[in-house]
């Protein structure tokens, strides 16, 4: 099953970021006349209900995003321009970066603050603002530019084919009919991906920072200075942030597995995203909920770090919150893991340790046990 670009764009823009934003920058890239603008506001923006506000990167200039010099006394404060006004206004939209690479380098350096932190100029846009971009091929954009690295690393890089006979027959057939756009608000999908959010992010926390312990060489790679892939997607601390966050989603949002994948891969690049996934076929984790509650058992194994790593990252996500479901037996547990663990890996055992004394979970005789073997270490740490 190929992935469902449509479906990967959907989850993007609500998928919780950091910072309290919302949504995960993503680019397409596909052939010129592939439906790329239209498809974004009738299959993306409409759905969410999310207002579209689009920006041709050709016809702008840096101050669009840096925001317009006026004296103001014996100081300078930046206005903003007409786009960014309106989704102040609004409180919310979908910023829809059209024809990027057609950006000089000065609108890119711009761009850079934007699309990270949601600032323009002096003002900061609105936390419910997402950011979608759609570029041709260098080869076929008019006057085109290759992405410079640092922009290039904000974003999540996704493939953009055109539309075979069927998807094109069924989007041109049902884009004009508001009752396919759903009528659940932005809001009202945003309280619904955050009900599930803590437990899906717990998840993929574990599995990445497994992962990266298994293959650290991968957490950051920059491409070569002559390497066309500098301007895609390549594995960095940022991007693998935001692949963890893809990851996520994806879970909540019911991606297939295809367009999971993709959605990983679209921010730390394919071969990164292949390597993981090889990985998790081979690491054979334990469910995190069946291994809290008693239902399966897990034994650490010294010479892999990596599946201890991932099995107790992804426990304590479901045992450290206030709010989470049978919090104090599954911290009984969650200590007797640890106490197995601690005379054989004790740096593993500290950070989720450190986080069920903060929640304040140590009653237990685990607890204390496992605590006493770490006093050393954490004496030093406190140090």
């Amino acid at each position: 099953m190929a992935a469902n670009v449509v479906d990967i764009l959907r989850a993007a823009v609500m998928t919780p970021g950091e910072g309290g934003r919302w949504g995960l920058p993503i680019l397409i890239e596909g052939e010129p006349g592939t439906g790329k603008t239209s498809r974004i506001r009738s299959e993306v923006a409409e759905p969410s209900a999310l207002h579209l506000e689009t920006l041709i990167a050709s016809i702008r200039e840096p101050a669009d995003f840096l925001g317009f010099p006026i004296p103001d006394g014996e100081s300078i404060r930046y206005a903003v321009a007409k786009w960014a006004q309106e989704v102040v206004e609004r409180g919310e939209g979908l910023v829809f970066l059209d024809e990027l690479n057609t950006a000089p380098p000065a609108v890119q350096a711009a761009l850079l603050r934007v699309v990270l932190d949601g600032v323009v100029g002096d003002t900061e846009l609105p936390k419910r603002v997402r950011f979608i971009a759609a570029q041709n091929s260098t080869e076929d954009a008019a006057g085109g530019w290759d992405l410079a690295p640092p922009l290039a690393n904000r974003f999540g890089h996704l493939k953009w084919d055109a539309p075979t006979v069927d998807e094109w027959s069924d989007w041109i057939t049902s884009s004009m009919d508001p009752s396919d756009w759903g009528c659940v608000s932005s809001e009202e999908q945003e309280q619904e991906v955050m009900a599930q959010w803590p437990d899906a992010w717990a998840r993929a926390t574990g599995v990445v920072t497994g992962f990266m312990r298994r293959r650290p060489e991968l957490m950051h790679k920059m491409p070569a200075a002559d390497d066309p892939a500098r301007g895609k997607a390549w594995p960095s601390a940022r991007s693998w942030a935001n692949a963890t966050r893809a990851f996520a989603s994806s879970i909540v949002h019911g991606l297939d597995s295809d367009s999971r994948d993709s959605f990983v891969g679209a921010f730390v690049g394919m071969d990164a995203s292949y390597e993981l996934i090889a990985w998790m076929a081979e690491a054979d984790l334990p469910d995190p909920v069946d291994l809290l509650e008693g239902r399966v058992s897990f034994k650490h194994d010294p010479y892999r770090l990596d599946k201890t790593t991932a099995v107790l990252n992804a426990c304590i996500g479901f045992v450290a919150p206030e709010d989470a479901e049978n919090r104090e037996k599954r911290s009984e547990v969650m200590w007797e893991l640890l106490a197995e663990i601690v005379d054989e890996a004790a740096d593993l055992v500290l950070g989720p340790a450190q986080k069920l004394a903060q929640a304040r979970l140590t009653k237990s005789p685990c607890a204390r046990k496992a605590l006493a073997k770490l006093q050393p270490i954490l004496g030093l740490v406190a140090s």
